[in-house]
């Protein structure tokens, strides 16, 4: 994959991160609001800590990053469920 084709992906991911959580943070009950919030704040602390370039550092952005995936899946099953 070239550079290119990355920073679309990345951008194409990101795009749709901000529209998924800002939906769920104005549409969303209570739960579902402090759920996408606080997967926000996981993504957030993910691409700091992948900032440096150790071991150790990648595999903490990698589990950062899976969190913050699980957390908004439940903040989507909280929207759908009404919560």
């Amino acid at each position: 994959m070239n550079p290119i084709e990355k920073l679309i992906f990345a951008f194409s991911a990101c795009l749709f991160a901000a529209i998924a959580l800002c939906s769920t943070i104005i549409f969303g009950g209570e739960w579902a609001r402090n759920a996408a919030i606080f997967a926000s704040f996981l993504a957030c602390m993910s691409q700091f800590v992948a900032q440096d370039l150790s071991n150790k550092a990648y595999r903490t952005s990698v589990y950062l990053a899976y969190g913050s995936f699980v957390v908004f899946l439940l903040a989507f099953f909280w929207l759908v469920r009404g919560w």
